[in-house]
């Protein structure tokens, strides 16, 4: 049998300067907006069986905030 994983990403993490102030995407770069950082991330443990499928799904938030 083989472990498959697969992994993803979802939309870009944004930064929340304060509570009366927009947020902003954030982006890993001096300057530039060179690769956006993901949102959420997640990934697929996929373990197949005779009888049936046995698979676990890992989500995880990329929540910043400026600490004022």
């Amino acid at each position: 049998d083989t472990l498959t994983i697969v992994t993803g990403a979802v939309g870009v993490a944004k930064l929340l300067k304060n509570a009366k102030a927009s947020e902003r995407d954030l982006y890993l770069g001096t300057n530039h907006l060179v690769i956006p950082v993901p949102q959420l991330l997640w990934k697929a443990v996929i373990y197949p069986t005779d009888d049936r499928s046995s698979d676990v799904i890992f989500f995880r938030s990329n929540y910043y905030s400026e600490r004022t």
